[in-house]
């Protein structure tokens, strides 16, 4: 009984992708027939894989489906990762890059896709984590596929995987398209994908990093799910539509609140909280630097108040990052993100012992005025 219970459930969900991209067939078919641009222009990409379309769905699927026929994976990058420079990765995955290479990792098929969607004003982002394999093995290195709001409804998307196959033992890349990951249901996706940030689960109640290893991921998930939603996971659009009007800076500390929220321990909830002080406390610091020069420009005299009011900007610098150091006191744990906290750590205490050092010349320099 359970043998035809499964083969039942896989019938349907074969027949549910099929008749999903019948209904595309057109907007396909035409996707397919874009030539590779001789100008390699993002815009006019975007502008013309549009044409035709009466919906944001259906041109988000003309880029997923025009991604995939043209883009293809980058194994030799993907291979000497480690030992490349950051910043030269960083580049090449940048979406004129792939477009102009016609290759790229699962960043740039991620930048690239943000990058069409956003030359139509349809919010898209991407999204960083882990995924794992049809047989349960958690890749080591991250991942990244994608977010987009396509007429007011947030869904996932994964143009690398969707592309195709790599078989990294034999170093070849194998073209082959997958309906599966273009909006893939949260339930599904979460099998395969784990998000840094849990918001990005679009799930009610997140899994835990150590759920998402287990091989009976999908009994936990069905549990999970039946629950009453988790806290700030209950309107999971509304949050989604918050966080994407952000700053960068507030970003940073709504989604390392919301990962320690479901994972205490996590380097990245630390790194991105640690880094959200840091940044705060820069704003202060820079403030104190514009005065700085402003004073030199006019040469005005020093005035004690005017010591006190830069004090007062090193006083709060120095506040904020004294809370970054405390935040990122509390890893324990040693993982491919422990050395981006070394760095964030090395950097807030070169600036507080520069905000000491400041304050106190200020201090002789009140004395002076006096």
């Amino acid at each position: 009984m359970t043998s035809i219970k499964i083969f039942i459930c896989a019938f349907f969900t074969v027949l549910f992708f099929t008749a999903r991209g019948q209904g595309y067939a057109a907007i396909d078919e035409r996707a397919r027939s874009i030539p590779f641009p001789k100008d390699r222009n993002i815009r006019n990409l975007a502008l013309t894989l549009s044409e035709g379309c009466t919906t944001e769905k259906e041109k988000v699927r003309a880029y997923f489906v025009w991604i995939c026929e043209n883009i293809k994976y980058d194994i030799k990058t993907f291979e000497n990762g480690k030992e490349m420079d950051p910043e030269k990765r960083k580049a090449l995955n940048d979406p004129e890059n792939v477009l102009k290479n016609r290759k790229g990792v699962c960043e740039g098929y991620s930048n690239l896709f943000v990058a069409l969607c956003g030359e139509v004003n349809i919010k898209a982002l991407k999204v960083a984590g882990l995924s794992k394999n049809t047989a349960g093995k958690v890749f080591r290195g991250g991942h990244a596929w994608c977010m987009v709001r396509t007429d007011g409804q947030w869904g996932l998307t994964d143009p690398t995987w969707g592309a195709g196959d790599v078989d990294l033992d034999a170093g070849k890349y194998e073209k082959r398209f997958k309906e599966r990951y273009f909006l893939g249901t949260p339930e599904a996706m979460i099998l395969e994908h784990y998000p840094l940030d849990p918001l990005f689960q679009m799930l009610p109640n997140p899994l835990t990093l150590e759920e998402f290893k287990q091989n009976d991921i999908k009994s936990t998930l069905a549990q999970k799910q039946s629950g009453k939603p988790r806290a700030g996971f209950d309107n999971i659009t509304d949050s989604i539509n918050v966080f994407v009007s952000l700053d960068s800076t507030e970003m940073l500390n709504r989604a390392g609140t919301r990962i320690l929220s479901v994972e205490p321990n996590s380097n990245v909830g630390l790194y991105n909280v640690g880094m959200y002080h840091f940044r705060l406390a820069s704003q202060h610091l820079d403030a104190y630097k514009n005065q700085l020069i402003d004073l030199q420009s006019s040469r005005k005299p020093i005035t004690a108040a005017w010591c006190d009011q830069q004090i007062a900007h090193l006083d709060s610098a120095k506040s904020k990052f004294q809370k970054s150091m405390e935040i990122t006191d509390r890893s324990t744990v040693n993982d491919t993100y422990s050395a981006g906290i070394k760095m964030l750590r090395r950097n807030t205490q070169n600036m507080l012992e520069f905000v000491e050092n400041s304050t106190n010349n200020l201090k002789k320099s009140r004395s002076r005025a006096h």
